[in-house]
């Protein structure tokens, strides 16, 4: 929105996404083994921002769904994260689970989106990209609700209006 070009990810950026995708393959794989449906794999999603929100209207927050999951046990669409992590990582979100901060905090923003998009639950499957182990983790509720995620939209578009970064 302020016209820069963007910079190409450097080495060792690219290697972590090219093994991000090799991951969710191979989560997605093994949840079909288990008698997971998955659809809607990268779909496109999109919560618009209309009336209430603001003078820089209308907004659009759009992202990319890892999938839609069902099972037999369990029929109701739920929106698929997938998140591969390294051990130290794991092992804190592990420990600590939704107050894990960091990068944890970025996951929650991104899972709202997804789930108000969508207006389903979500399952939070994390892998180990060091042992392999996945866990699942089932979330009824968006961690941010719909004005929350207009406020964070609001100050990024404030900005873009003074020509200025966050």
């Amino acid at each position: 929105a302020l016209g820069y070009t963007p910079i190409p990810p450097d080495d060792a950026s690219a290697s972590r996404m090219a093994e991000g995708n090799l991951h969710e393959g191979d989560v997605v794989a093994r949840l079909v083994e288990d008698g997971w449906t998955v659809e809607r794999q990268q779909e496109e999603v999109n919560i618009y921002l209309r009336e209430g929100y603001g003078s820089f209207l209308p907004w659009q927050v759009q992202g990319h769904l890892d999938g839609v999951i069902t099972t037999d046990t369990f029929p109701r669409p739920r929106v698929l994260e997938i998140k591969a992590m390294g051990a130290a990582p794991w092992k804190e979100f592990q420990a600590k689970r939704w107050d894990a901060g960091g990068l944890i905090d970025r996951y929650k923003w991104q899972l709202s989106c997804y789930m108000l998009a969508t207006g389903y639950e979500a399952l939070f499957v994390t892998k180990n990209r060091n042992t392999g182990e996945i866990t699942q983790h089932g979330v009824e509720m968006p961690f941010h609700s719909l004005d929350e995620i207009a406020e964070r939209v609001s100050y990024i578009e404030d900005h873009v209006a003074r020509g200025v970064l966050p």
